[in-house]
Parts: structure tokens; sequence; C-alpha cells
């Protein structure tokens, strides 16, 4: 992918409000059915186990990018500043 597409796509994440909440859901919910799974002393499903870690990597990489996103381009809340030139 080239630089302007993941900027992009980035982009398109930080504009979007759910991403951190939804994040925060899943890890609520893959928790409560790993946690309810032991303490029931039952076996979780393949099906449902697989699905718990591939939807949960999606929505944890999406939210990590996302506050990377933040971090990189908008360091002081959204403006854009150049440090202050030293000479030296």
């Amino acid at each position: 992918m080239k630089d302007g597409k993941i900027s992009g796509l980035f982009g398109f994440l930080n504009s979007l409000p759910w991403t951190k909440p939804l994040a925060i859901l899943t890890w609520g919910v893959n928790m409560l059915v790993f946690v309810g799974a032991w303490i029931l002393s039952k076996d979780i499903p393949a099906n449902a186990k697989e699905l718990g870690i591939y939807f949960g990597g999606v929505v944890f990489a999406a939210a990590a990018g996302k506050s990377g996103y933040e971090a990189v381009k908008r360091p002081h809340g959204g403006r854009h500043e150049r440090e202050p030139e030293r000479d030296i």
C-alpha cells in the first residue's frame, strides 16, 4: 500500500467515533465468554473461539492504529505545530 492509501484509511478510521468504545466492548465480551467458560467448566466451541480471536484482533488493531494516527498526526489537539528552531 502506498502512504496516501494508509493515511486515507486511518483518516477514515479517525472520523469514526465508535472505534475505541468498540474495542472496549469487544474486550468485555471476550473476557465474559472466557471467564464464564472457566467458571462453568465448559468448553468454548472451536468456531466461537476462533471468531473471538480474529474479531478481537481486527478491532484491537483498528483501535491501536487510530491511536497511533492521533499520536503522530495530531499531537496537540488537532493542530500541527512545528517546534521552534533553535540557534546553536
